[in-house]
């Protein structure tokens, strides 16, 4: 089992992203964010290993100092290569970019069981709408994202950790939330 730390956001952005998924779903693209019971977020890290009842208390305190983010989804993209993968992009902003860093640095003791792609220098934020998706798909998919009345303005209001399995196709688990709330 992997674990992912996400920044989840307040009700009304989920729900435009959440239309978003439905969407690739009725339109035969992709119902996967849905299969796997995922919630609309912003990935702080993904660890390999990681004893979720035990940093969760250190979480809490970290969590519980930071403020609430505001955020912005302006653009629809995807990664290089043959990701299969489909997102909606925020703003980089100075309270985003602190949030990722401060988090990483309060969490560097786990920096050797982490995924590379979200560690501070290689981290493109992101909301993902499709994942697993076949390059024509990607292509519908990112058609779809960008007519999700963007620039789409909400907040981060929470974190969860989340457990996922190595194939990214079975449930998302959500061990606990936390708010944000410095």
């Amino acid at each position: 089992m992997h674990h992912a730390v996400e920044m989840l956001l307040d009700t009304a952005t989920e729900a435009a992203i959440r239309t978003v998924w439905e969407r690739l779903r009725d339109e035969d693209v992709s119902a996967t964010m849905l299969d796997i019971g995922s919630r609309p977020h912003v990935t702080l890290a993904v660890y390999n290993r990681l004893d979720a009842d035990d940093f969760r208390e250190e979480a809490a305190a970290f969590f519980a100092g930071e403020p609430p983010v505001p955020v912005r989804f302006s653009s629809a993209g995807t990664f290089g290569g043959h990701s299969g993968v489909a997102f909606l992009a925020p703003v980089v902003t100075a309270e985003l970019l602190g949030l990722h860093a401060r988090f990483h640095e309060r969490f560097a003791a786990h920096d050797r069981d982490a995924w590379p792609y979200y560690r501070p220098g290689a981290w493109v934020p992101h909301a993902t709408v499709g994942i697993l998706l076949e390059p024509g798909e990607v292509l519908h998919a990112l058609d779809i994202a960008r007519t999700a009345n963007l620039p789409l303005d909400g907040q981060i209001e929470r974190a969860g950790v989340m457990a996922f399995d190595d194939a990214m196709v079975g449930p998302v688990e959500q061990l606990y939330e936390l708010p944000l709330e410095g």
